[in-house]
């Protein structure tokens, strides 16, 4: 049995209690904060690494840390077998449905935005720091049989000080999207980008000056019918431009548009 009395301290090694270096998770970082849980008669294990930092040559100094999460067997016992960290973390559970109405926060894995509380949104959350080569990257997105036709999306344009356009760009199964291999080569100046697959539509986003801060619908109908199970991204686009490659993000950047909730239709 895993627990311990204060949730903002360390795991005790105390009558059993393992510690975070029993766990052996395979890196240098301090995990001091981990969640043991049971889902779907499995259980998994919360915590956070440093591996995309020093992936990307930031100093350790900095304490930039990710969320990960991976499967942990517990014997009968209440023995912990040693755990793996891996980049891709636990496998999916079932397939995504698009034809609900999807929060844009909900992701797999992701480049370049942010997330913060937003009055007016669809569950109080909008993904925001959006720049042009920005996106979101989605696994095992179910269309079903039948397919996909159009897409909508529910956004909010930033206000700007003159004439705004930006764009969402809908691909499949992209080349980079969870390529762990692609995320290993990250460094200082390189963010993860977004390569390869098909483009099955682009939302063009438009405001005239005075027009944006406002949130609102946009729909396309897709390349063509969208069937079966895919990986997915949407790579975003903004007339302000890509936000300067600093470790820190700068107030002083204006971002782009703010995407709140998508939906597909059969």
């Amino acid at each position: 049995m895993v627990s311990q009395n204060n949730p903002m301290g360390e795991f005790e090694k105390t009558r059993g209690i393992m510690t975070s270096a029993a766990l052996q998770l395979a890196s240098g970082d301090t995990n001091n904060h981990q969640c043991i849980f049971e889902f779907n008669g499995e259980c998994y294990i919360a915590y956070h690494t440093q591996k995309p930092a020093q992936a990307m040559g930031l100093r350790d100094s900095l304490n930039y840390r990710t969320a990960s999460i991976d499967k942990i067997r517990i014997d009968p016992n209440g023995a912990i077998s040693p755990v793996t960290m891996t980049m891709k973390g636990a496998g999916q559970t079932g397939h995504l449905d698009p034809y609900a109405v999807n929060e844009a926060e909900t992701m797999a894995i992701m480049g370049g935005i942010y997330t913060r509380p937003a009055p007016g949104a669809g569950n109080g959350m909008v993904v925001t720091g959006i720049d042009s080569g920005d996106w979101i990257g989605l696994y095992g997105v179910d269309f079903g049989a039948d397919g996909a036709r159009k897409f909508a999306a529910r956004v909010r344009l930033p206000e700007t000080p003159a004439d705004y356009t930006g764009a969402i760009e809908i691909r499949l199964d992209p080349a980079a999207c969870g390529a762990t291999e692609e995320n290993a080569k990250l460094n200082g100046t390189v963010s993860a980008r977004i390569s390869g697959g098909e483009v099955i539509g682009r939302v063009l986003l438009k405001a005239k000056k005075g027009e944006a801060g406002k949130y609102g619908v946009a729909a396309i109908e897709l390349n063509r019918i969208i069937s079966g199970v895919h990986n997915l991204a949407f790579v975003f686009y903004s007339s302000l431009g890509a936000r300067p490659e600093t470790i820190i993000p700068d107030s002083r950047h204006v971002h782009g548009f703010e995407f709140d909730q998508w939906q597909f239709f059969k």
